[in-house]
């Protein structure tokens, strides 16, 4: 273990750095733009399906994992959660308080760690990633938690209710 983590790029750790620290600054209260918090959880997306494709090669059972969960989270969230998801895209670019969480760190941090996981993988046992039930868990886990913070994401935006 403490091999694979010498050898891990600088970057690498300079990025989780980031992640915990703008994870960190969303545990308070604070006023932001709807926009600033619709963006970050699709990046998150991006990457988080990005680390399948990279990882899985573009594996039509891992995408399809990603998608079905990320889907399904969206799908089987709360009513007014849906209602949200549609004001929080029409609604003006305006302000909004959002309550302070450490959520967004909880997801940060667990797609930062899948995708470490994945990419040591490939680089020490790329065979096991060929299994089966690889592609489908990756694809579905990383999909629930982009879901997740995208879904948290719409209803802050939304604003109060």
């Amino acid at each position: 273990m403490a091999e694979i983590i010498a050898r891990t790029p600088l970057w690498v750790w300079a990025i989780l750095l980031v992640l915990i620290i703008l994870g960190f600054s969303q545990s308070r209260s604070r006023e932001l733009r709807r926009i600033v918090l619709i963006l970050p959880a699709l990046g998150f997306a991006g990457y988080s399906l990005s680390g399948v494709l990279r990882s899985f090669s573009g594996s039509s059972l891992a995408i399809a994992a990603w998608l079905a969960t990320f889907a399904a989270v969206l799908a089987v969230a709360r009513p007014s959660a849906r209602t949200s998801a549609k004001s929080a895209l029409r609604a003006p670019l305006g302000r909004v308080t959002v309550a302070g969480s450490l959520m967004p760190l909880t997801l940060y941090l667990g797609i930062f760690m899948i995708n470490y996981a994945l990419n040591v993988l490939k680089a020490t046992n790329a065979a096991l990633l060929a299994q089966s039930a690889a592609p489908a868990g990756f694809g579905a886990t990383l999909g629930l938690l982009s879901a997740l913070l995208f879904h948290r994401a719409l209803q802050n935006a939304a604003g109060p209710r």
